[in-house]
């Protein structure tokens, strides 16, 4: 993955093809956190904020992130 945000623009490559392009103060989608509460939209969501890695292991197996960079964008 390739992900880039500058301002409230969002692209995400996979494997070198654009597979999102989109302007997050746009999305106004809901969606439930694991506990079934509604969080907020994300066009309402603070623009800063911690960086993190979603876990998708499942059975208690680990997960391994190799060669992740975060550059900051002028």
């Amino acid at each position: 993955y390739e992900i880039r945000l500058q301002g409230t623009r969002l692209e995400v490559k996979l494997n070198g093809e654009l597979i999102h392009d989109l302007n997050l103060h746009e999305q106004t989608q809901t969606v439930k956190r694991p506990d079934g509460s509604i969080a907020p939209q994300v066009k309402d969501r603070p623009p800063r904020g911690h960086i993190g890695f979603q876990e998708l292991s499942r059975n208690g197996g680990q997960v391994q992130i190799r060669g992740a960079e975060i550059l900051v964008l002028d």
